[in-house]
């Protein structure tokens, strides 16, 4: 009789510790997630790069989570996880989904010890819309050149913004500087085909406080019997977490024409054209 009182104690203690150190672990994670709700606000389209301190014994798997407390996982295409998934540090990229307004989510890490002991950390974000859009400053332009400025280089007026609701924006943030912007250039007189502009490498603007940018184009030239018509397109514009900014609607491409001066002599080539400076504007 003493001995099935003991081993119904027995059973009893053990199921009491089981349920204690359950709510121990549960407290831990709760604690875990409620001790990282400062906030973090990220864009969505941009790579951020987490980690825990480095236990070598241990094993590491991350995760994103809308609702951590019951392990509700967020839609697999809305992240990537470009490096580091299986270890104490981890690579992150928001997946650009066309959010239209902020959402929450968690980066969750489990831990696991060799004795089958783990537990959960979870940091709280927030991921914002990409409003962002680049923007010429003139859709077309004509050059006009003589002499050795036909194989000049021509500066192209940009601007970066953010849009804040339906209609207004405003400059884009410095500290997502610098940018990284690709274009190609097309000689459209001739119907050649589409040249890489500044070598296909990425020409790099850095924050300039009046959002005025100057893309230099060195392959839109001039010939001197002729007029040649270039398009200008942009392809790629990332900012410093590598978030692209998209063009707005249809402006991403410029019309170039280079315009030759057939008169000779001094006077008479400038007095030949009434040409007006190229006016910087946002254009919106």
């Amino acid at each position: 009789m003493n001995s099935d009182k003991k081993t119904t104690l027995k059973h009893y203690a053990n199921k009491v510790g089981r349920r204690f150190a359950m709510a121990v672990a549960a407290v831990i994670i709760a604690t875990s997630i409620a001790s990282a709700q400062e906030s973090y606000i990220f864009m969505e389209g941009s790579i951020h790069s987490f980690n825990v301190t480095h236990n070598p014994a241990n094993n590491f798997a991350w995760s994103m989570d809308i609702d951590p407390y019951n392990d509700v996982d967020l839609a697999p295409e809305a992240y990537d996880l470009l490096d580091g998934a299986d270890s104490s540090a981890v690579t992150v990229q928001f997946t650009d989904m066309n959010r239209v307004q902020a959402e929450l989510v968690y980066l969750v890490v489990e831990e696991s010890a060799p004795n089958g002991c783990s537990t959960k950390r979870a940091l709280q974000i927030q991921l914002e819309p990409n409003n962002m859009f680049f923007d010429f400053a003139l859709l077309d332009t004509e050059e006009c050149f003589s002499g050795l400025e036909y194989h000049a280089g021509i500066e192209v007026g940009m601007d970066f913004n953010n849009r804040i609701g339906t209609s207004a924006y405003q400059p884009i943030d410095s500290t997502r500087f610098p940018l990284k912007v690709k274009y190609t250039v097309r000689n459209v007189t001739d119907n050649l085909s589409v040249v890489d502009g500044n070598g296909g490498e990425y020409v790099v603007f850095n924050y300039s406080a009046d959002n005025s940018y100057s893309l230099m184009v060195t392959e839109t030239q001039g010939e001197f019997e002729r007029t040649i018509e270039y398009e200008l397109a942009i392809v790629e514009v990332e900012d410093n977490y590598g978030t692209k900014i998209t063009h707005d609607e249809n402006r991403r491409l410029q019309i170039r024409i280079m315009n030759h001066l057939p008169q000779t002599g001094g006077m008479d080539m400038v007095m030949a054209y009434n040409v007006t400076p190229i006016q910087y504007n946002r254009g919106m």
